[in-house]
């Protein structure tokens, strides 16, 4: 199959023919348009040119995709985090951990000596909150940001494996965030 590039004066081969390649610029001057002749004698016509073919590899092409989709991924993580100072998000491991460890002391009807909580002991003062209150807010935060970022990260997975499985470069082109 070839179209008809106005601006260059010549036909581009959409796809395999003969002694052409897919991606090929074949002007009336050259030899090669001879084939490009036999192909409309065989009842064939020239398409609307709508831009040059990828003539890259299968490979580039999934390598390329799974750049993209990477990129999205890091944007959508991104815009979760963007709500915190970086210096606070290095914390988020450790509050969580403390508001788990008192809050299963708490549900065990405080037996025991209390977990030791140095940094949400430390937020809760800083902040003027019981402790009690900031723990559940700790885990409400960390519990919704383990399904947001659970759900994109699956989501970067799942495209992942179809780039993958993706047998033809058009088949990854079709994949999108």
């Amino acid at each position: 199959m070839f179209s008809h590039d106005k601006n260059a004066g010549a036909v581009v081969c959409l796809a395999d023919y003969g002694r052409i390649q897919r991606g090929a610029v074949v002007p009336v001057s050259n030899e090669l348009y001879a084939d490009v002749e036999d192909w409309m004698a065989e009842g064939n016509a020239l398409v609307l040119f709508e831009g040059h073919p990828d003539t890259r590899s299968l490979k580039d092409v999934r390598d390329a995709k799974l750049h993209e989709i990477n990129d999205a991924y890091q944007v959508q993580m991104q815009l979760m985090l963007d709500k915190y100072p970086q210096a606070e998000t290095l914390t988020f491991d450790k509050q969580e951990r403390e508001a788990r460890e008192y809050q299963a002391w708490v549900d065990a009807d405080e037996q025991g000596d209390p977990p030791v909580t140095p940094l949400i002991s430390n937020l809760a003062e800083g902040r003027q909150m019981p402790k009690a209150e900031l723990v559940t807010r700790i885990i409400a935060k960390s519990d919704a940001w383990i399904v947001e970022s659970g759900h994109a990260t699956g989501k970067r997975q799942y495209l992942e494996d179809r780039v993958a499985k993706a047998e033809t470069a058009d088949e990854v082109s079709a994949i999108n965030w």
